[in-house]
This record gives structure tokens, C-alpha cells and sequence, in this order.
């Protein structure tokens, strides 16, 4: 009687085992569904059985079943199909090869399945197992024959409805029976060998071979190399679409260097995604041209028109760019975005920001201004700057909710923040996500921000384009200083007849050839140097140079990156020594500085009089809405002075005339009992030196009158004249007002006195700067900053006056800053015209305020000076970036910083003495901005003065996207044989490398994607310490290896640690959030969206697609991850198709079931993309 095996009370597997340990000789199998991983119950059984003869010990026969879903749907509509034409049975093998393959990317890994896999793997290798695939037609077989070296027993069969999977031989309740008796066993056996010997029946060993040799159960080591460069090829997914997605303009194409055609193209993406971009690159890339490039693909895809927010000294340089590339814009300048926006009509489809870090504080009213425009024309939004960052992670939120919703799902959240403090604590009083804006501002972690500005900011650094896509060229300086520039493709160099290489510089000298090499030099006596440019080779003149440099190309030309070098400039002690000394300090320490809080001044019951003003009302109204700003603004003053002490004794001396001037102004009218001035509007919790002028600019106040008392009327009645301030009745007002006002002025004076007459005669430090300009480098164009108008106006009066001539100051109270840019460098100007042909000629010493330290092109010179050291440390970075950029000509530029004689040190001291006592009255600090002073900002500051060209700059200044495809990129390059294999590794995959020396922590990195295809990273250490979250570029420094590198043997526990992150933080990773969908599929949903909402009053669609149709695509779209195949042909149509073709493409993928993943597929756990050992 047969006996019933149901896995219940007896498991299939275990009556399997059991009958080929008691002897049988060969296991045949027929079924539907073979599990890879499910053999593992049979292997060592197999492994056990004699070998007889040719023939294997274990024969697979696999069916290729259908769904259930797809059975039915074959009936129902009539196309079962009996038999299979060829092209069917070549399909119907692929798929099965596919199926196959992708089982061993489902789940965990174990180290039970892979030695399991392993041994499947020597089976088939040794022909102790072979595989066929059954394609005759449709086999739905689950068949098992035991054959026996028993005449009277020869086989025991079992049929029934097991697979041969870990479900169907043992975990699920089945229904199988055997089949002992012999005649009928022996007609299961001819059914099986008659299948077996089918000409339709494919041997499939050699392909399970393949799989399995590729997987993570591969028999050998896998090249950590590998496991890098796939972990990179999907996180630059998002920057390949791209790509494809956003074809330049032939205009554009031309003129824009390869990489930043590439950061338009990604930028782009991340418009369309995620509604705005920052475009972060480094001073000197050339932001301007690729946010021109994205504004131009945004404008011939969606119409409308462009706004640019910028300087007022940017916005000729603007206009000209946007009328070169034909686009339609208006340029209006930040101070005037207020006044201007509101008057603007038209729809505008893009907002480019420029020096967004501007906008770091979102109380002013330019910022209120500029975010209502951009949300009442629900514009994509472009931020440009080169440090978003400054006085603390605020900086960037507040830049960033321009245009992100402070509550919205952002799919990334501050999980170091969550992690210290928990997420109850973290969520406490918040009403959105963790994944919002809101949460971030509450994380002071650099991962969690580096994690969200991965997600928002395309960033490149001078290094990175430079190993990316730089190419070897060689400058050849003839000694008139005119150069020419080749590639090393066409130009070689020889020395006395050899070719010659490995150097740095070649000088020909009367004695011979200087050669310098990493910092080294030596002279080859009386040898000759040659050139060979295009095969013609020619002699190298005395005094010639040639240079190996490293240029980007563009076209058929090539431009240069430049060498920096920092040197300081010292200066012996002088007049200014006296200045900043304590007593001075202390002085302005004393300082009431009444005028910027009016409001203790104010007479009992002044404000509740009923015979106030509309002026009086509304000033009083102001200092009680908005206490926080009389603090703001006396800190703000008293530190206006602290740092015009550390920049010139003039601008010094100039800042207290002012104060006592306008001490004056106020003791002129309470004498005379005339109305007070004061500002007229508010002004905001961050102000700025503009809005301590009491309704007049330093340079409308008659400094030069003769007497104090006449120059108070002057002023005053000039005040009055303008309109713009508000007057005050003195009565309002206690006599305090008036002693303080007089106490200030008498300790002001007191400080004039013991300065005395400034005479530039004696200043030492004018003398290094001349020294310098001059003397070291009078046939060289100098650019010179400083922060204050009284300096610049002071160094370019000193230089006239010691008769030095084509020197000029530009402040911000030039008419024309870019004009004066021009004149000092109009190569590097040409697009905006160049030299000027009418006024005042060409300038060589250009001394400047930091009103020319953003978004000007000044390469014609190498040399930036700092005279005064910026409180701000980037804007040390802005201002080097004016001449360090790339096409600069010089092989090196020259960054120079003015010091005293203690050198940095001294400066440093200085402004601790200054921070101690602020510190000690408890005032804000002047405009947001960062004093010198923390361990981290001395360190920023030393390596501002005298590093030069930094290392190998830290790749976490560089987004992660473009950090991934710069991975890529050099890969497909310069390895594409293994690039080709990294991107054809299935997932799951690992190996192990050997740490590098900057970490000192092992265990197992873990790279998982999620239905949305969003990247997640996770470490877990094998020290037995939880698992964490990490950031992807923390995850690439962690995998970075070289082709080169080693594999190492991986941790025993490898699979363990493996399940411990992918069970921990992975679990739920913030990327997963609902309703986040991203790259292509986030471009094509949009464009559909948006198709079916303009078709909305045409429901019958047209002859390509139907609506209904498609607004299930759209749906299915939105909800599910698209299939591989799906995204390539989306990829494309996106860039060339109409959206009617478009429509009709995702309709037609939607309705053969190809367009995304399946439902059940969807509601998977993250997949494992590979993971790595990181081992001692």
C-alpha cells in the first residue's frame, strides 16, 4: 500500500535521504520549481551514493511552470499553447536562466546555503549531478524515483505535489505518496527517461555552473575591486540617467568642459526630482555656465521664464551669459529682490539663487521675499555657492527650505541625532516626520547633514575634476612669458636626444637644463632640451620653460588648472602696533553705544502718550516687537570696530570719527530740542553694517568740515533732508540718553588722542604690501582684498601718493565694480566685452573690498592678496578663487596674506583678546559670522595662509552621486574590462580587503537598495557592538580599493554580521519612505502626471494611448519600482520621445506586465546590493 507523505508527520526529504542511504544508485527528479538553495537537503544524501558507470548520480528535469495569475489568464483568453516554436523555447531558457539566477539574490545569505551551493557546484563540475530544462512544452511534474542495485526492488517512486524547494521537501504540509510497486514505478521511470532524452530537454549544468560561479556561493575569492565598483555603479544610478535623460544643446555642448556639461546634466535630474539643486562645485569650476546650461534645458523642456537672484556686481556678468545662450530672464540684485519681485509678471519656471550662502538667514525680509516668489510660481529652484556653510548647520537648512517644506518626507533622515538621543526624545514637540527639514534642524551631527546635502547638492572639488577629467599636457613658456599648451598625445620632450618624463619643470639655463621634480632640483650641465609638437621637433631657447601640467579640454582647446602656492608677507612693527593694544580694547569694551538701544532710554509712560507721531509710534512699536535686535545690534557695532582695528589704522580711525560724528548729531538736536533722527524701518535679528548708519551711508556724512559743531549740523540737516529716518521728540526721552552719548564720545576721544596724525609715510605695512606689488612684482598684474572701503581707499591713495601708478580701489560704493574687473582682467572678461573702449585705461594693482570676492573672473593676474585677514574664513576661499580657476594661464598663482610681525599667531591672539570680551558682555557676534578663535578655525585659518596646493582634498567635499561616478567613470576608463564585470555581478555578492590605516574598526559593510531604489548603508563590527547607519560616502571610503587590491579570507561570521545590520538599522531604512520616487521614475511619472492633467477635458485620448490605461500605468508607477528593462527604454524616451510617444511606451511596458516590479515583489524586504569584510 503506498504511504502518505504530507511533511507533517513525515517529510519528503527525510523518507528521500533515507531510501538513498539505504542504497540506492541514482536519484531522478521531475518538477516545476527547482530551489537552488533547497538541494542542500539532498547533497550530502547524493554525496553519499556510489557512482556507477557514465551516468550521474542525480538527474533534475525542470519544468517551467506559470503563476497561477498567468495560467489562468492563458485560458481564459485562449492562448494556452500545446506545443512551443523555437523562439519561444530560446526565451523560455533565458527566463529560466534568470529565475535561477535572481533565487540566490532573494533573502539572506547563509554560510549553511553556501557551503550547500558549493557542493551542488562540485556535483555538476564532477557530472555527479546534471540539470535539464524541459521545453518541449509546459511541465508540471513533481516526480522522484530512487533507483535501486536491487533486481527485486529496483526503484521506489514518489509522486505528488512537492517542488524540489525547501517547502515543497519538507516546510508545508503537502501531499505525496510513494510508488513501491515495481510495474508502476518502472512506467514512471520510462516517463522520465522518455522526457530526459527529449531533444527539447536542454542540458542547463553548464549554465548553473555560470550562476553559481558568479554568485555570492562562487567557489573562489571575489575581487574586492569588484564589490567597490558595484557598489559605486548604483549609486551613481540617478547621474547615468541623467545623462541619457538630458541631452545638452549643441551651443552649450561646445562650450561647456566636460565636466561641467556632466554637473549640468546631473543637476538637471535633480531639478525635475526633487524640485531644487545645489550646485556646490568649487570656487573656480564654473557654476555660472552649468546653472545657464540647466536653466537653458529647463526653458526648451517646460517654457516660462528665468529669474536670477544675485550681487549687484554680479549682474552684468549674468545678463550677459543669459543673452549669449538665448535665454528669457530678468536679473535682479538682492538688495533689491524686496522692491523688485512684487513688480514682476510672467511665469518663471526656474529661480537661480547666486552666492545663496547670502540667504543663510531666513528672518530678512529679502529671504521672506525671494521664498514667497519661488512659491507662488512653484519654481524649480537652483542655489549656487561654493560655501553653503559658515556659522553653524543652520546656514544650509535655511538655504535649503527656499524650496524644501520644512515638514515634508525628504526619504533620509538625521539617524546619528535619532541614535544619541532616541526617537521619542527626538520626535518630542515635532509634528512631522523624522524625515523632514524640522527633524535635521534638530541634529548638530556632520553625518546626519552630509547625509541630507548628498541628496540636494551636486559638489565637485578642483582635485576631484582634476583626477577625473584632466588630461596630461605640457606648457611651453617661451621667455617673452607667451605660452602655448599641448597634450601629451602630441607633444614630447627630449634631453640630449632622449625623451625625457617624471619631471615637474624644465628651465633652459646658460649652463643647461634645470630640471625640478617633486620639490627637488638639479642641473644637467650644458644639455639641450627639445620639443616635439605634432612630430616637428625644435630646439628650446635659452630662458624657455615647459611645464607638465594637467588641462581639461573642451573641443579641440585646452584649459589649464592651476598650482597654488600661499606665502605670507610679514611686516615690522609700526604704527598700528600701538592700536590694538588692551587699553584700546578695553575702551571699546566701555562702549554704551546708545544709539542702538534707544529703547532704555525712553521717559516713563513715553510710550502709552496720545500725542505720539506715526514716526514715534512705529519706532517705540519696533524696539518692544523685536527685543532681540537692540542686542543683535550693539554686539554687531562693537564688533564693526573690533574688526576694522585688525584691518587699518585708517579705517580704524574713520569707524570712531563716525560713532562720535553721529554721537554728535543726536547732542546737536537734543541741545537745540529739534526732533532726533534715527533709522527709519526695521531691522532684522541678523543686521547688517548697513543698517547702522541711521538713514545715511559713512560716505554721505561730512567728515572733512572744519569743526565737530559744524559738521553735527551739516550732517543733521542732511539726515533730515533724505527722508530716510524717522524723528524723534526729545522729550521721550531721560537725560541718560544724553550722558551716555557724551561718556561715549569722551572715550572716543581719548582713543584719537593717543593715536595721534596717521601718516602712510610710516605705515610698515603699506611698505610690505608695496614691496611686494612692486618690487617683487612690478610687471604683474596684483589683485588685493580687504574687507572695509576705508582700507581699499587708503592703499590706493597710499600707492598714488608714493607715485604708483594704474592702481585702483572698488568698493561697494563704486558705480560699476565688473567694469573696473574688466579693465584689470579683460582676457578672462572677454564674454562681457573685455577692455572697456572708452574712459579709463587698464589697471595693474586692483585693491578691493569683498565686493568683487564672489562670481568674478580676475585670471589674467596670479597673485591675491589678503591685507587683512576676513573674519569669515571662506571668504579667504572666495577670494583665492577669483584667480585660482581653471584657465588660468600662470603654472602657478600666488596667494599672499599681509601678517604682523608675530605672524599668524599674532593675528589669532588678537582676535581671542577681542572674543574674551565680547564673551564677557555677552553680545552676539558681528553679522553671523565666525570668529577666529575654536581649534577648528585657527586650524582652517593656518592652512588658508600657508598651505598651498591642499593634498588630496578630502573626498567628503564632494556630493556623493558625483563621488560614485567619478568611480565609475575612471573604471570605464582606465579598467572597462572590469567595469563590464562589476556592473554584470548579480547582487549579494561580497569580499574582503584588509584595512587601510586611517580605521581602526573591522567588521562588515552591508550596501542594501530598496523597493524605491534608494541606497542604504549599515557597518557591523566584529568586535560584537551593535550595528549603525552609515553615510554612502562613508560606506565608499570604507570599500575603497584599487584593482591591485588584495582579497582577503572573509570573517567566519561574515553572513552573521551580514544579518545583524540588514535585521538592525537596515530593517526600516528612512529611505523607504512612502510615496518617495526618484530618478527616472520620478522624470517619467511627472511628465505623465502632468500629460493626463492638460488631457483632462480630452478623455479620449488619442490613436497612441488611452487615458484609462494610462492613468493605471501613472498609478502603478508611483506605487512600484520599475523593472530594469523598463527603466532603459523610459531612460531613453525621456530624452527623445514626445510625451504622446512617451505615453504610449508605458502604456504598452504597463500592459504586458513589463513596466514595473509585481505587487508581491514590491512588498519585499530591501534587497542586498553586495557587502564588504574590512578586516586587520
Amino acid at each position: 500500500m503506498p504511504r502518505i507523505i504530507d511533511n507533517i508527520e513525515v517529510s519528503l526529504a527525510d523518507d528521500l535521504r533515507a531510501e538513498i542511504a539505504r542504497g540506492a544508485v541514482r536519484l531522478d527528479a521531475a518538477i516545476g520549481y527547482f530551489n537552488l538553495r533547497g538541494w542542500r537537503e539532498l547533497t550530502d544524501a547524493v554525496d553519499g551514493m556510489p557512482r556507477t558507470g557514465e551516468t550521474p548520480k542525480a538527474r533534475i528535469l525542470i519544468g517551467m511552470a506559470r503563476s497561477p495569475h498567468e495560467e489562468l489568464r492563458q485560458e481564459l483568453t485562449g492562448l494556452g499553447d500545446s506545443t512551443l516554436d523555437n523562439a519561444t523555447r530560446n526565451s523560455l531558457r533565458q527566463r529560466s536562466r534568470e529565475v535561477l539566477r535572481e533565487q540566490l539574490t532573494i533573502g539572506l545569505p547563509t554560510r549553511v546555503d553556501e557551503m550547500a551551493l558549493r557542493q551542488l557546484r562540485a556535483q555538476m563540475d564532477s557530472g555527479d549531478v546534471a540539470i535539464k530544462l524541459h521545453l518541449a512544452h509546459r511541465l508540471h511534474a513533481k516526480l522522484y524515483i530512487c533507483h535501486r542495485a536491487d533486481d527485486r526492488y529496483p526503484r521506489l517512486g514518489y509522486v505528488g505535489s512537492s517542488n524540489l524547494t525547501f517547502a515543497g521537501l519538507g516546510g508545508q504540509g503537502e501531499l505525496n505518496v510513494d510508488v513501491p510497486d515495481t510495474d508502476a514505478s518502472k512506467k514512471l521511470a520510462e516517463w522520465f527517461e522518455e522526457r530526459w532524452l527529449d531533444p527539447c530537454s536542454v542540458d542547463v549544468t553548464s549554465d548553473l555552473l555560470e550562476i553559481l560561479d558568479e554568485s555570492w556561493a562562487r567557489p573562489d575569492l571575489l575581487d574586492p575591486y569588484l564589490v567597490y565598483l558595484k557598489m559605486a555603479y548604483h549609486l551613481s544610478q540617478e547621474a547615468r540617467d541623467g545623462l541619457i535623460a538630458y541631452g545638452l544643446p549643441a551651443d552649450l555642448r561646445a562650450a561647456l568642459l566636460e565636466h561641467q556639461a556632466i554637473a549640468a546634466q546631473f543637476a538637471a535630474g535633480a531639478l525635475d526630482r526633487l524640485g531644487g539643486v545645489m550646485i556646490g562645485d568649487v570656487v573656480g569650476l564654473g557654476k555660472t555656465l552649468v546653472a545657464i546650461a540647466v536653466a537653458r534645458l529647463r526653458q526648451d523642456a517646460h517654457g516660462g521664464r528665468i529669474l536670477v537672484v544675485c550681487p549687484k556686481n554680479l549682474k552684468p556678468m549674468w545678463e550677459g551669459y543669459c543673452d549669449s545662450y538665448d535665454l528669457r530672464y530678468e536679473v535682479v540684485e538682492l538688495s533689491m529682490v524686496v522692491k523688485k519681485l512684487p513688480e514682476l509678471r510672467g511665469r518663471y519656471s526656474t529661480v537661480v539663487v547666486d552666492e545663496s550662502h547670502n540667504l543663510r538667514n531666513r528672518q530678512r525680509k529679502d529671504y521672506q521675499a525671494i521664498k514667497g516668489f519661488i512659491e507662488d510660481n512653484d519654481s524649480k529652484v537652483m542655489l549656487l555657492t561654493a560655501t553653503p556653510y559658515n556659522l553653524d548647520f543652520t546656514d544650509v537648512a535655511n538655504q535649503l527650505a527656499l524650496f524644501v517644506d520644512e515638514e515634508a518626507s525628504l526619504g533620509v533622515s538625521p539617524d546619528a541625532a535619532i541614535a544619541e538621543k532616541g526617537m521619542q526624545q527626538h520626535m518630542r514637540r515635532l509634528s512631522c516626520g523624522p524625515d523632514s527639514l524640522a527633524s535635521f534642524r534638530r541634529s548638530d551631527f556632520p553625518e546626519d547633514w552630509e547625509r541630507l546635502m548628498d541628496r540636494y547638492m551636486v559638489r565637485r572639488t578642483r582635485r576631484s575634476v582634476e583626477r577625473s577629467y584632466g588630461v596630461d599636457a605640457f606648457q611651453v613658456i617661451s621667455p617673452d612669458g607667451t605660452s602655448d599648451t599641448h597634450s601629451s598625445e602630441v607633444c614630447e620632450v627630449f634631453i640630449d636626444g632622449r625623451a625625457s618624463t617624471g619631471w615637474d619643470r624644465l628651465e633652459v639655463e646658460d649652463q643647461g637644463v634645470r630640471v625640478h621634480a617633486q620639490g627637488d632640483e638639479s642641473l644637467l650641465a650644458a644639455a639641450k632640451a627639445q620639443a616635439s609638437i605634432a612630430g616637428q621637433t625644435s630646439d628650446l631657447s635659452l630662458g624657455s620653460r615647459i611645464v607638465a601640467r594637467r588641462c581639461l579640454r573642451v573641443g579641440n582647446s585646452l584649459h589649464l588648472i592651476p598650482h597654488r602656492r600661499a606665502v605670507s608677507v610679514p611686516y615690522e612693527p609700526g604704527p598700528d602696533a600701538a592700536i590694538a593694544s588692551d587699553e584700546t580694547l578695553d575702551d571699546i569694551n566701555r562702549l554704551d553705544l546708545p544709539r542702538y538701544q534707544l529703547i532704555e532710554y525712553l521717559a516713563a509712560g513715553a510710550d502709552s502718550r496720545d500725542d505720539l507721531t506715526a514716526d514715534e509710534f512705529e519706532a517705540i512699536r519696533s524696539w518692544r516687537d523685536q527685543p532681540q535686535r537692540n542686542i543683535n545690534l550693539i554686539g554687531f557695532a562693537r564688533t564693526l570696530i573690533y574688526k576694522r582695528l585688525g584691518s587699518s589704522g585708517p579705517a580704524f580711525i574713520e569707524t570712531l570719527r563716525r560713532h562720535r560724528l553721529r554721537n554728535d548729531i543726536l547732542l546737536f538736536a537734543i541741545q537745540h530740542d529739534w526732533n532726533l533722527p534715527t533709522t527709519s524701518g526695521s531691522i532684522p535679528v541678523e543686521p547688517s553694517s548697513a543698517d547702522l548708519d541711521d538713514g545715511a551711508s559713512d560716505d554721505e556724512l561730512p567728515l572733512e568740515l572744519d569743526t565737530r559743531l559744524t559738521d553735527a549740523r551739516a550732517a543733521y540737516n542732511k539726515l533730515v533732508e533724505n527722508g530716510r529716518v524717522r524723528l524723534l521728540r526729545p522729550s521721550l526721552f531721560t537725560d541718560r540718553l544724553e550722558r551716555a552719548l557724551r561718556s561715549d564720545n569722551l572715550i572716543i576721544n581719548g582713543i584719537l588722542e593717543r593715536i595721534g596724525r596717521w601718516e602712510q609715510e610710516r605705515d610698515t605695512k603699506i611698505d610690505a604690501l608695496v614691496k611686494l606689488a612692486c618690487d617683487d612684482h612690478g610687471n604683474e598684474k596684483v589683485v588685493v582684498f580687504t574687507e572695509y572701503a576705508d582700507t581699499a581707499n587708503y592703499i590706493a591713495k597710499a600707492f598714488a601718493e608714493r607715485g604708483i601708478e594704474e592702481v585702483e580701489a572698488v568698493t561697494g560704493s563704486s558705480a560699476d565694480p565688473t567694469l573696473a574687473a574688466r579693465r584689470f582682467s579683460p582676457e578672462s572678461n572677454a564674454a562681457l566685452g573685455g577692455m572697456p573702449h572708452r574712459g579709463e585705461g587698464p589697471i595693474r594693482v586692483l585693491v578691493s573690498t569683498d565686493v568683487l570676492s564672489e562670481g568674478q573672473n580676475l585670471q589674467d593676474a596670479r597673485i591675491v592678496v589678503n591685507y587683512d585677514l576676513p573674519w569669515a574664513v571662506v571668504r579667504m576661499v572666495q577670494r583665492a578663487g577669483r584667480v585660482d580657476r581653471i584657465g588660468q594661464i600662470a603654472d602657478e598663482v600666488l596667494v599672499a596674506s599681509v601678517l604682523p610681525p608675530g605672524g599668524v599667531e599674532e593675528v589669532i591672539g588678537n582676535h581671542r583678546r577681542i572674543r574674551e570680551r565680547l564673551d564677557a558682555n555677552a553680545v552676539v557676534f558681528g553679522g553671523g559670522e565666525r570668529f577666529f578663535g575654536t581649534e577648528d578655525e585657527v586650524a582652517a585659518l593656518r592652512e588658508a595662509i600657508y598651505n598651498e596646493d591642499p593634498p588630496e582634498e578630502d573626498n567628503g567635499e564632494i556630493d556623493v552621486v558625483s563621488m560614485a561616478y567619478e568611480i565609475w567613470r575612471t573604471a570605464l576608463r582606465d579598467h572597462p574590462g572590469r567595469a563590464s564585470a562589476a556592473e554584470a555581478l548579480p547582487n549579494v555578492v561580497y569580499s574582503t580587503i584588509a584595512q587601510t590605516s586611517q580605521y581602526n574598526e573591522t567588521g562588515v559593510l552591508v550596501h542594501i537598495q530598496t523597493s524605491d531604489e534608494l541606497n542604504a548603508f549599515a557597518f557591523a563590527p566584529s568586535s560584537g557592538d551593535l550595528p549603525r547607519a552609515i553615510t554612502a560616502r562613508e560606506a565608499l571610503r570604507l570599500a575603497a580599493c584599487e584593482p591591485e587590491t588584495p582579497t582577503r579570507q572573509p570573517f567566519d561570521d561574515h553572513h552573521e554580521l551580514l544579518e545583524a545590520a540588514f535585521t538592525g538599522p537596515l530593517r526600516f531604512p528612512a529611505a523607504a519612505a512612502e510615496g518617495q520616487i526618484a530618478g527616472v521614475r520620478s522624470r517619467c511619472w511627472n511628465r505623465l502626471r502632468s500629460l493626463l492633467n492638460s488631457n483632462i477635458q480630452h478623455v479620449q485620448g488619442n490613436l497612441l494611448w488611452d487615458p484609462a490605461t494610462l492613468d493605471e500605468a501613472v498609478g502603478v508607477l508611483h506605487s512600484r519600482p520599475l523593472l530594469r528593462g523598463a527603466r532603459e527604454k523610459i531612460a531613453t524616451a525621456l530624452k527623445e520621445h514626445s510625451d504622446d510617444n512617451l505615453a504610449a511606451l508605458v502604456s504598452e511596458l504597463h500592459t504586458h506586465n513589463q513596466l514595473c516590479i509585481p505587487e508581491a515583489a514590491e512588498t519585499a524586504q530591501p534587497q542586498i546590493i553586495c557587502s564588504m569584510g574590512i578586516m586587520q
